[in-house]
């Protein structure tokens, strides 16, 4: 068994990504083989480019590959695993919304999700929002807005229901969040983002259009999370991007659903704190540091 993967841990991702190759190598006898650079590298008789969010695990004897990916995108992976058709083969993949495959033998499955940095203490910010005695009536969101052209934010800024904008550090970012009755989750390049799984993680009810992206497994709507129902048109099918990208980019239509929801739901006490305690339970047996791996390795088919 051979891995590869980026010699890197900037994200928590690449955490994840190095905790099953130590882990391949301390149970599976796994030799590794760390990436720095675009060199492309030989699986079978098929060259492929990875990045920093992939992680392949071949097995040369038997000319299996299986491989899990955070890519925001559909990558050249993807290519690989269409060109290979391998039945054995097995892709672990995280953002589904651009991904098309169709008329495949190899196995696809949906994945997890992971918050933003590594070696950052979430479960502290939890229990200090357990002990929040009054909650902020707005519904919140920091993030990249200008960057990645989230223009809702720009709309919102002006309604009273909400509060939010540009990132700050983390820490302040945290303090801050706690405080709001509801965080807000809109796309970034992929559907999911890392603030969804931050939301989860400190027991803030998230609210956000029905994922087309599943988690595995699946996050139930206005189960773990408020959903909003979907506004898609066709020429939003037609964008470029496709629907979660027009739902980023947002109109007015997108930013009222928002709204509508929030006055819907805001003072329901008991329906948001269902929320927040499905989402953290969720958290807490698949996506927390200490049980994800295990997790992952169940996905990956390599007990």
């Amino acid at each position: 068994m051979i891995v590869y993967r980026f010699d890197r841990i900037t994200k928590d991702f690449h955490l994840v990504l190095e905790n099953i190759s130590l882990y391949l190598k301390k149970y599976h006898n796994a030799t590794i083989i760390t990436k720095n650079d675009n060199e492309p590298i030989l699986i079978g008789n098929h060259n492929v480019t990875v990045t920093d969010a992939h992680l392949l695990i071949y097995y040369p004897e038997t000319d299996v590959l299986k491989a899990i990916e955070f890519s925001d995108k559909t990558s050249l992976l993807v290519g690989l695993f269409k060109l290979r058709n391998n039945p054995n083969d097995l892709l672990v993949y995280s953002q589904q919304s651009d991904l098309e495959v169709k008329d495949f033998n190899f196995k696809l499955k949906t994945s997890i999700y992971v918050p933003s940095e590594p070696y950052f203490d979430l479960d502290s910010f939890y229990v200090k929002r357990l002990l929040q005695t009054d909650l902020i009536d707005k519904f919140f969101f920091r993030g990249n807005v200008n960057g990645c052209d989230r223009r809702a934010v720009h709309y919102l800024q002006n309604e009273e229901l909400f509060y939010g904008g540009e990132p700050n550090n983390m820490r302040a970012y945290f303090n801050e969040a706690i405080q709001y009755k509801v965080g807000l989750s809109i796309p970034g390049v992929g559907e999911l983002c890392y603030r969804d799984i931050e939301y989860m993680a400190v027991g803030i009810p998230m609210m956000r259009f029905e994922y087309i992206t599943q988690l595995n497994p699946l996050l139930i709507p206005n189960y773990h999370y408020i959903s909003i129902d979907r506004i898609d048109t066709e020429e939003d099918k037609s964008f470029n991007g496709g629907v979660v990208h027009r739902e980023r980019v947002a109109e007015q239509r997108h930013v009222d659903a928002y709204l509508n929801k929030f006055k819907e739901i805001k003072d329901n006490k008991e329906f948001l704190e269902f929320i927040s305690k499905n989402a953290r339970e969720y958290y807490e047996k698949y996506l927390h540091p200490s049980t994800r791996l295990s997790h992952i390795i169940n996905i990956l088919e390599l007990n």
